[in-house]
């Protein structure tokens, strides 16, 4: 923080010292509609759309300061076209942007055309430039008159008797001209776009929109146009003929010399080719991939299919198609569709090392060993098995001392298909089963050791580019804690509710994710996310031993006392765009809510199940598991130590405005709320439990934070928080912001929580 301070006070140095003489900085254009003559209706709405063809831009300002252009000055000449001085002058800083620069003519002329393309024909503009010679900056002013606004009278599609005329007729109910809207260039080209993929999809492989001719007519008065749709004259044969795709060719390891290889009658298997000497993938891969049938019309979803699913696969490193045109007759085409393969190397082995630090004051450092095989049985099966290690440990504050040693190993296979089921998806994507069995030791220092045993079956796919299945059928999950230390059985004579942390668990049940993604269409100013989880244990078995935990009738399997309980987890995410040429200004928020019911042998979630908040990807004003549950708030011990808070039911609420500052840097200002509860009522744990005055019992923080966007690769994240309200203590003194003491080090050090973390929080 404190760099960034001194680098915004050496970039309010004036840059204008570095203007040679003559020399302007271009401070950015007004437009004024001319209404002398005919009202616009929405002139604020013409200004806002004639403002993205104004060029040049000017160079942005932060706290009224060129601060890119001081970087792009104070770099000087670099030397190499490497190192700090090249990336601070052309990554970090840009060049000035001068009156010199700015061309008023040209832009007047951009702005008619721009006009003209949405309708206003026969619409003027006229440029000047203003000078402020003690300011050194000067501007440009441009004033349109646009005239009348031209809507469409009457929209004419083909009505000749050809093939492809009577496709485009038929295609007239999708169109995107409607009577009576302006006319619109834009639409005009994407009305083009959709009739031909409408063609593609009927088999017309060679057509294109260029092909397609949109004649207006503007002379039929009273400022309306007649819009004609045609095919071209000129258009080429092959394009007015239906294709279908005779023979399909498969290369799945395609090297430069694989077309040298002489392809018969061997090859073919069921409805393709298969070229593969190598005989590394089964024939039963490609079948249920390829999506186009022998002798089937051409049509370009299946075109995308077969190629998104090859990708998805996993198993190729690149996916190369084309299609070659056979001798045809008169009335239709055939093509021979070839695709070309590149496999993954099939056996890898990577070491990964990660350091990583939490809002709880840990820093810890993890090596992960991993091996896999992509192709295992020959059916491009994704066979992975991974070893790690590694550590946290406390650097101050609370729990000092208390670290974590842990160890582990996974084993997992997935399936490009749904096992045991003989199951093809349509669409776009493979749907794979996945089964896995992990180890884990962790050694909590001082406290106990826990040994968590995990087995799962699950099945994922995909109907659409937006929505995502995820079911397991089968999930057991196995804890075992010994070396209890003799100082935490006596924090639980203090705090009863410690034991639960190291009773053994017994989970075993389904569960079941949904997700619909609307956040990647760029073209939308807003998007939201949507996730929904599902899960059970024990409930069958439960029901029938007759459990009873609130009478003391407490079953066993294998002489474990298992869990008993639903639990869900639903989470929104709402994205709103605030600048509409895109998305370096947004404002984001969350509602994340989870419920778990304990129930029949359980009269809470087990600990490993349960919720908790706080932490860099939660309330960032607290630290990870310090808040709740409720307003109870454990007995400190003599020597510092704090158990994690975990409860049944969560309820948290986020919202920040993110943007882009300069370079890789952005910022954001955020407000966080929430806390989690006991879906029963615990004795040991006062104030724990759920009740209708939950909201307030909410933990409130706000902040800022600065985010380090790397080449679109990895972004580094810090951000600061202040808690705002503690629900802990007494009601009326939970509002804590008036106590807030910025210069005394005691209250920075217990308020003030740095989360440092890799990827934005949501």
């Amino acid at each position: 923080m404190m760099a960034i301070f001194l680098l915004a006070i050496l970039a309010s140095c004036s840059v204008k010292k570095h203007l040679r003489e003559g020399e302007y900085f271009y401070n950015g254009a007004t437009i004024k509609v001319n209404q002398d003559t005919v009202k616009v209706d929405n002139p604020k709405l013409l200004i806002y759309d004639l403002k993205s063809v104004i060029r040049p831009t000017p160079n942005k300002k932060i706290l009224g300061r060129r601060q890119k252009v001081w970087y792009y000055f104070a770099a000087g000449e670099p030397k190499k076209e490497k190192g700090f001085k090249h990336w601070m002058k052309y990554k970090l800083g840009e060049p000035p942007v001068l009156m010199q620069d700015v061309n008023y003519v040209k832009t007047a002329t951009l702005l008619e055309n721009n006009m003209e393309n949405n309708g206003y024909f026969f619409a003027k503009a006229k440029g000047d430039t203003t000078i402020n010679p003690k300011k050194k900056e000067g501007k440009a002013t441009y004033v349109v008159t646009p005239g009348y606004r031209y809507t469409y009278k009457n929209i004419f599609f083909p009505t000749d008797s050809s093939r492809v005329g009577m496709l485009v007729k038929k295609s007239e109910e999708e169109t995107l001209l409607k009577k009576g809207n302006p006319y619109n260039f834009e639409t005009l080209k994407n009305e083009r776009i959709r009739i031909d993929e409408w063609l593609k999809q009927s088999g017309y492989y060679f057509f294109n929109e260029d092909y397609l001719l949109m004649r207006a007519d503007t002379t039929i008065g009273n400022h309306e146009v007649n819009l004609y749709v045609t095919v071209k004259r000129e258009t080429p044969r092959n394009a007015l003929l239906p294709w279908r795709v005779s023979n399909v060719f498969i290369y799945p390891d395609y090297q430069s010399s694989s077309d040298t290889i002489k392809v018969d009658s061997s090859y073919f298997i069921d409805k393709f080719y298969l070229i593969n000497p190598k005989n590394n993938f089964k024939p039963k891969v490609f079948e249920r991939v390829i999506s186009f049938e022998p002798n089937e019309i051409y049509n370009r979803e299946d075109h995308n299919i077969t190629l998104n699913r090859l990708v998805n696969l996993g198993a190729f490193k690149f996916v190369r198609n084309s299609f070659d045109e056979q001798p045809f007759p008169s009335d239709t085409g055939k093509l021979d569709a070839y695709y070309f393969l590149a496999a993954n190397k099939r056996r890898n082995l990577r070491l990964e090392t990660t350091g990583k630090t939490s809002s709880a004051q840990m820093g810890g450092f993890e090596v992960n060993l991993n091996w896999r095989n992509r192709n295992t049985f020959r059916g491009a099966e994704q066979l992975n098995m991974k070893v790690y290690g590694g550590f946290d440990i406390q650097f101050g504050g609370e729990n000092k001392g208390y670290n974590i040693y842990s160890f582990g190993a996974e084993a997992s296979i997935s399936w490009p298909r749904m096992v045991p089921f003989n199951f093809t998806q349509d669409g776009s994507f493979v749907p794979f089963t996945r089964l896995s069995i992990s180890n884990e030791w962790q050694r909590r220092q001082k406290l106990y050791t826990v040994n968590t045993l995990k087995a799962a079956y699950s099945w994922a796919w995909r109907p659409s580019i937006r929505t995502e299945h995820l079911l397991t059928p089968f999930q057991a999950t196995f804890v075992d804690n010994n070396n209890v230390s003799q100082e935490y059985l006596d924090q639980i004579k203090q705090d009863s509710s410690l034991a639960r942390i190291i009773e053994e668990q017994l989970i075993i049940g389904p569960e079941y994710t949904y997700i619909y993604n609307y956040t990647i269409n760029p073209k939308k100013p807003n998007g939201w996310y949507y996730k929904a989880n599902i899960g059970l244990s024990n409930n069958i078995l439960g029901l029938l031993q007759g459990a009873d935990a609130q009478n003391g009738d407490v079953k066993k399997v294998l002489n474990v006392e298992y869990s008993q309980f639903v639990k869900t987890e639903q989470e929104f995410r709402f994205y709103r765009k605030l600048s509409a040429k895109s998305a370096n200004t947004q404002w984001v928020s969350r509602l994340n809510f989870g419920l778990g019911i304990p129930y029949g042998n359980s009269l809470q979630l087990p600990y490993i199940k349960q919720f908790y908040t706080g932490g860099s990807n939660s309330l960032r004003a607290f630290r990870s598991r310090s808040v709740g549950p409720g307003t109870y708030r454990p007995p400190v011990t003599s020597d510092g130590f704090v158990p994690d808070l975990v409860g049944d039911i969560k309820l948290e609420m986020n919202t920040e405005l993110r943007t882009k500052l300069v370079g890789m840097l952005n910022g954001a200002i955020f407000i966080d709320a929430g806390n989690i509860w006991l879906f029963n009522e615990n004795t040991l744990m006062p104030g724990a439990a759920f009740s209708k005055s939950f909201m307030n019992e909410l933990a409130i923080g706000t902040g800022i934070g600065l985010r380090f966007d790397v080449a679109g690769i990895f972004m580094v994240r810090l951000d600061t928080g202040l808690p705002l309200r503690k629900p802990w203590l007494p009601d009326g003194e939970r509002w804590v912001i008036k106590d807030a003491e910025i210069f005394n080090g005691k209250w920075r050090s217990e308020n003030i929580i740095l989360n440092l973390a890799v990827g934005l929080p949501f």
